[in-house]
């Protein structure tokens, strides 16, 4: 294993143990969570497909407005998408899903598998400097998304009279915070290390609070909540 490839995996290790370690109820099962990983890499395809159909039908981004576009629209929102339909229909109605910090898991788990294959692809192009910088940004950020999907889509699914607020909220959450830290990106401007930095900070404060938050609550073990 090389040293690129080592450093391309060892986020989504990392990310894992932690979401992992920090199940304190009922654990996983094993399986289901390789399928949840296995579809995230698999959404990858079809990602990559609308996103260039996306170009072909609005062009090459160069203007400041249409570089946002493309950050909520071209990507975040066709890449949240996809793991948001993998997650829906793999596990939603599984009864292992049957606490709030669930919903977090599943969903961090199709994001890391979507993040993973896409940070070997970058890692193998651009070499080890990228490695480490994705290690603590993309990869991480990937994660974070699933999390704010998994939160919304859990409460979805356990608060039945706002289901469907919930869910939409499931999307257009990880969606919103993947619009704009691509936003960031795409600009290129020279100040944008000042608005990434704290956004990153935010993103990962956001997600240890609601990772806390729902690994606080006991399972549901009254009903059948297959919504």
């Amino acid at each position: 294993m090389t040293k690129e490839l080592f450093i391309a995996l060892l986020p989504t290790v990392v990310i894992v143990f932690f979401l992992l370690r920090f199940d304190k109820y009922k654990k996983e099962p094993l399986g289901l969570l390789v399928l949840l990983f296995i579809a995230g890499v698999v959404t990858a395809v079809p990602a990559v497909v609308l996103e260039q159909l996306y170009v072909n039908l609005f062009g090459n981004a160069y203007s400041p407005f249409q570089l946002v576009m493309q950050a909520f629209f071209g990507v975040a929102l066709v890449e949240e998408s996809v793991k948001f339909i993998a997650c829906r229909l793999i596990a939603y109605r599984k009864k292992s899903y049957d606490e709030l910090y669930d919903g977090i898991i599943y969903c961090s788990f199709v994001s890391l598998g979507f993040a993973t294959i896409e940070n070997i692809l970058y890692v193998n192009q651009y070499g080890f400097t990228t490695a480490l910088v994705r290690a603590v940004t993309a990869v991480p950020a990937h994660a974070i998304f699933g999390v704010l999907m998994g939160y919304f889509l859990s409460l979805s699914k356990f608060v039945p009279e706002k289901r469907g607020f919930y869910r939409a909220l499931s999307l257009i959450s990880p969606v919103f915070a993947h619009g704009v830290y691509d936003a960031i990106l795409f600009l290129d401007l020279d100040w944008a290390l000042l608005i990434f930095l704290p956004f990153m900070v935010l993103l990962y404060k956001r997600a240890f609070t609601l990772i806390k938050a729902t690994n606080d609550v006991e399972p549901f073990d009254d009903a059948d909540y297959r919504g």
